[in-house]
């Protein structure tokens, strides 16, 4: 017995230890397997307002360039400046030898020939090209009118294609309008049979009669009933008091003898006869009543039936009209198509005669070209050669001036405060004219950054916008969009020209310049760092709570989006999301829609 206790007392032990084991298993499971889940971090998903920022790199160039240029052959004495030496207005930069120009003598000589040659010239033969002229604009008319109408094929198409269109809008409105007509004289020629007011109205009239008659019977029956009651009642009252009833004479004159019992039977009998007859006519009474209410609804549907009748007859007339008018429409417009095929080209065929007259009017000038050439004394051709004698020798003339106003001149002097950026001669060259031989460049109205953006970027911003020049740290700078042009080396871009002013700010320095775009408000907008894609596209993961017996769950629901708009931390997108969702940004191993995870810990 004591050996059987020990072992009850042994397995109780037992299963209490095994019961504390599993509940303490239980209380703990749920931070032994938050211990194995990603961690992640979020941000709430807002509506607010998102400003697109435009961001490129571009080269700091001079906004004025001075080329210093002599006006005749000159020899360099000396180069009193450097590459890269700051100069102000005025500083002397060459100094040349004394004496003439070395082409003063060469100038004149020309000058004089010129002088000559434009004399010769006019002299000149009276020659009439007029009949060549006309021919040539002629050509050139035909030309350019078959020019205009094979570029008015495309604009002639597209209006014919919306002329047909507007045909076949009529063809159907045509045939929904004659649909509906049909439609309409069925419904007219129902409701004819079921809008005859005149016949309900005296069907009514006639049963409201017959329910007068009735109901007149049927209070003669009452009055009777209710006389006979009133007989038997006194009959009953003579009986209780033994009176003797005086019984009605027969048509004889005989006074038959009746006793009270056999009148109040007889009575009985004529007043069970009366309420019998009283209750079929009630019967009777009823019958009328629901023929007087089937009549008149009977009559209200007539109306009804009637007044749709008359409205149907309208619409039909309005749509017979429409209808008519449509058709005259359409009979003019297939006229006006008709007319316009006649003008459409077609496009090959237009391109030919384009060729063609182009030739034609190519082949005329030729000709007329040649006969010119042919004859170098035709009076066109002698004007032109006279114009350009008399221009030649004008420039001439102002060539020989400049040298002999020229050679006065020992030095060269800066016309601009800026930096020399180039030196083309040393001393001892001789210069040529109108070539430079040095570059100033100015600094006092800044620099010009140009950046190249997608079309789409360009479409944001405004000329006079401000910019930020992200990578200048040694002072004040100011960025402001000046033009917005197309990028010469990238023709599917567009390119925004920045006036950029710094103290520290030189030639050749690399600027970064950011742009705000125009700002929109967004319904929804999350972090960048939130948005992630696969080969189904963009998505984001919010995170979501569902409550267990062990505690609330967190668990990564995948949302797909499209991005609106974005900066450079945060994105609008459109989405199933409401706009308060928390969205997971960050998580300490790769996750998939579904999974179980834990918030980061602060």
């Amino acid at each position: 017995m004591e050996k059987k206790d020990k072992r009850r007392n042994w397995i109780k032990n037992a299963l209490i230890i095994f019961l504390v084991v599993l509940l303490i298993l239980t209380f703990c499971s749920d931070s032994i397997m938050n211990a194995y889940l990603p961690e992640v971090s979020t941000e709430a998903a807002t509506a607010g307002r998102i400003q697109e920022t435009i961001r490129g790199t571009g080269t700091a160039e001079v906004n004025q360039a001075c080329l210093v240029k002599l006006a005749t052959s000159r020899t360099i004495k000396t180069v009193n400046v450097k590459v890269g030496q700051d100069v102000n207005e005025g500083d002397v930069l060459f100094t040349l030898e004394s004496g003439d120009g070395t082409d003063i003598d060469s100038a004149k000589s020309t000058y004089l020939d010129l002088q000559t040659e434009y004399q010769k010239k006019l002299l000149g033969t009276d020659f009439n090209y007029d009949k060549e002229a006309v021919g040539i604009e002629n050509a050139r008319k035909d030309y350019e009118k078959a020019l205009e109408d094979y570029n008015d094929i495309d604009s002639k198409n597209k209006k014919l294609d919306k002329m047909k269109k507007k045909s076949d809008k009529l063809n159907k409105d045509i045939a929904t309008l004659e649909k509906n007509i049909t439609d309409s004289d069925a419904l007219i020629t129902d409701l004819s049979t079921r809008s005859d007011v005149e016949t309900a109205q005296a069907d009514l009239t006639t049963k409201e009669r017959s329910l007068v008659n009735l109901n007149n019977e049927k209070i003669d029956l009452e009055a009777d009933a209710k006389a006979l009651t009133d007989e038997i009642t006194s009959l009953k009252a003579q009986q209780s008091s033994n009176a003797k009833v005086q019984a009605t004479p027969d048509p004889d004159g005989i006074v038959p003898d009746v006793s009270v019992e056999s009148m109040i039977e007889e009575k009985q009998k004529l007043l069970t006869e009366k309420q019998r007859a009283l209750r079929d006519k009630e019967v009777e009474v009823a019958n009328a009543e629901a023929d007087v209410a089937i009549a008149k609804d009977a009559l209200k549907t007539a109306k009804n039936n009637k007044a749709q009748l008359d409205t149907t007859k309208k619409k039909k007339t309005d749509m017979e009209t429409s209808l008519t008018n449509k058709k005259a429409d359409l009979t003019k417009l297939d006229a006006e198509i008709e007319a316009f095929k006649l003008t459409v080209k077609d496009k090959t065929e237009a391109k030919n005669l384009v060729d063609e007259k182009e030739n034609t009017w190519n082949s005329l000038i030729a000709e007329y070209e040649a006969k010119k050439s042919e004859d170098s004394h035709t009076l066109e051709n002698e004007k032109i050669e006279l114009g350009a004698a008399k221009q030649k020798l004008i420039a001439q003339k102002k060539i020989v001036e400049d040298l002999i106003e020229s050679t006065g001149e020992s030095e060269v002097k800066a016309l601009i405060s800026g930096k020399v950026t180039a030196i083309n001669c040393a001393a001892g060259d001789i210069t040529q004219p109108d070539t430079s031989i040095a570059t100033i460049s100015s600094s006092d109205d800044g620099f010009m950054v140009k950046i190249s953006v997608t079309r789409d970027q360009a479409s944001k911003v405004k000329v006079g916008m401000n910019g930020s020049v992200d990578n200048y740290w040694y002072g004040d700078i100011t960025a402001v969009l000046a033009s917005v042009s197309s990028d010469p080396e990238n023709p599917s871009n567009m390119q925004l020209s920045f006036a950029v002013k710094g103290e520290y700010v030189n030639q050749g320095d690399s600027l970064t310049i950011s742009l705000g775009g125009e700002g929109k408000n967004y319904d929804v907008i999350v972090p960048k760092s939130s948005i992630y894609s696969d080969d189904n596209g963009k998505f984001v993961l919010t995170l979501d709570s569902k409550s267990t017996p062990l505690g609330t769950r967190y668990i990564a629901t995948r949302h797909d989006v499209t991005i609106l708009a974005e900066d450079d931390v945060h994105a609008a997108i459109s989405s199933d999301l409401y706009g308060y969702e928390y969205v997971i940004m960050t998580a300490s191993e790769s996750l998939s829609p579904g999974d179980q995870v834990k918030l980061k810990e602060e």
